[in-house]
């Protein structure tokens, strides 16, 4: 094997276990496993590593760097990576497992690959009004690519193709679509980014779900029928009618020690008639799937099968805060929750709404439901207490009127201003209005209110 450059990092073990390394951009450990200084009297070395590729019993010595943050890292050029890696990942996998796994492609936020096709395609997307809105554009397939395709309760990944941004991923068969409003020709080299911001925020929500799931297995027997990562917040569906607190503050306490003790999460493959399958939990496999099983497992508290990105060490998650729970559907309970950056936000938003409560209710944080109590309080005395009366016509001749205010006082002196007023009118529920023929006794009518207030606040 030989280098166009002085230095260049392989990236490939030959034999080692398909799926045993977390590849970037998953944040973590990315396995980085030997770096040589080609010079021209090395030939010699260019030989060794030729011998060392093809026994893989040489090759055990590795270095990890940390990634929970993207690194430029020194890439092979395109024909060395063809020849070292297409038996390590295989085409026929699909189109889940090829961006997940392929450890050519995710060892960067970015690669470089061919158009296959570009066909014309509308895509429905809600608007900046909560519209629907039909985009016109072009489904662009790749031979091979890095964004993820929605799948698996986890959303799809966004990202560019020569700076023309990629506003669906979607997977059809063992391929992925994706939808772009400018064509791309086909059989051009094009360059592919991911939103590294979305992908992260996406692998620490789909990892924390996977903790949250196994804990409430393990200390409940809670078992989760389905998850929803939404844009800010997360659900997962536990199959029983109610939790408690103590059941909810249990859960949160032991995902984040587990956090905190800094668990490995890895990837593996497994084909389909190995009997480590029957012990790895899932929900089944889609009916179209094709190649191995992806499992991912956290140390020493779970095994999935599971097509989404995830985190490489739990301690990526930094922290979960499980918000409450919701009734779910089938009588079953929606557990809500936050992981990672996106608990920051929220306690950012948090601490803002309190600041601005601050201001307006002239009180610490610690009286704020106390000062609140005491407005209801007032707001609904004000209402039990106020009458509002209003007229619109010609003071000395004929018009409208309207009584509004508490329903039993309505209810009561309505028919009376109307009779003061020598008009008719009718109401419900507060209000009451009519028509006046004499605007001109506005004032008895409005002494007839005055009085009757008064009357009842004395005997109040």
């Amino acid at each position: 094997m030989r280098w166009d450059s002085a230095a260049r990092i392989l990236t490939y073990i030959p034999g080692a276990p398909r799926g045993s390394l977390n590849h970037v951009p998953c944040p973590g450990r990315v396995f980085l496993f030997l770096f040589v200084w080609f010079f021209p009297p090395g030939l010699v070395l260019c030989k060794a590593l030729e011998q060392s590729l093809n026994n893989p019993a040489n090759m055990q010595f590795a270095f990890s760097v940390n990634l929970s943050k993207p690194h430029s890292i020194p890439y092979p050029p395109a024909s060395a990576q063809t020849s070292a890696l297409d038996d390590v990942c295989p085409t026929s996998l699909s189109v889940r497992s090829q961006a997940s796994l392929r450890v050519r492609l995710l060892t960067r936020l970015q690669f470089t690959t061919t158009v296959v096709s570009c066909c014309p395609a509308e895509l429905q997307t809600e608007g900046s009004n909560g519209k629907k809105e039909v985009l016109s554009g072009f489904q662009v397939v790749l031979e091979d690519t890095v964004l993820f395709p929605e799948g698996g309760g986890q959303p799809d990944d966004r990202g560019t193709i020569n700076d023309i941004s990629v506003l669906r991923v979607t997977r059809r068969g063992e391929q992925a679509d994706h939808f772009t409003q400018t064509p791309l020709d086909p059989g051009s080299q094009v360059l592919v980014r991911v939103d590294w911001e979305r992908r992260f925020d996406h692998m620490q929500q789909h990892s924390g779900q996977h903790l949250i799931t196994a804990v409430a297995d393990h200390l409940f027997k809670l078992k989760t029928t389905s998850w929803e990562l939404g844009r800010f917040r997360s659900a997962i569906e536990l199959d029983t009618p109610s939790m408690t607190a103590e059941q909810v503050a249990a859960i949160e306490q032991s995902v984040n020690e587990k956090i905190r003790d800094r668990l490995p999460v890895n990837v593996r493959e497994l084909s389909l008639d190995d009997p480590e399958v029957e012990q790895v939990s899932g929900r089944g496999l889609p009916d179209d799937h094709a190649g191995p099983i992806r499992v991912v497992s956290i140390e020493g508290v779970d095994s999935n099968m599971c097509c989404g990105t995830h985190v490489s060490n739990l301690s990526d998650l930094q922290v979960i805060k499980i918000l409450g729970t919701e009734k779910g559907k089938k009588n079953r309970t929606n557990l809500i929750f936050l992981a990672g950056n996106r608990v920051l936000k929220w306690m950012e938003r948090s601490h803002g709404t309190e600041k601005a409560l601050t201001a307006l209710l002239k009180c610490g944080a610690e009286d704020h439901v106390e000062a609140v109590k005491k407005l209801q309080n007032s707001t609904k005395i004000l209402q039990k207490e106020t009458l509002l009366f209003l007229t619109v016509g010609d003071e000395k001749g004929a018009g409208l009127f309207l009584l509004a205010g508490p329903p039993a006082s309505v209810e009561t002196l309505g028919p009376r201003v109307a009779e003061v007023l020598e008009g008719k009118g009718a109401g419900k529920k507060g209000r009451f209005q009519g028509k006046a023929t004499k605007m001109s006794r506005r004032m008895e009518a409005q002494a007839l209110l005055q009085d009757y207030i008064s009357t009842q606040s004395a005997k109040e």
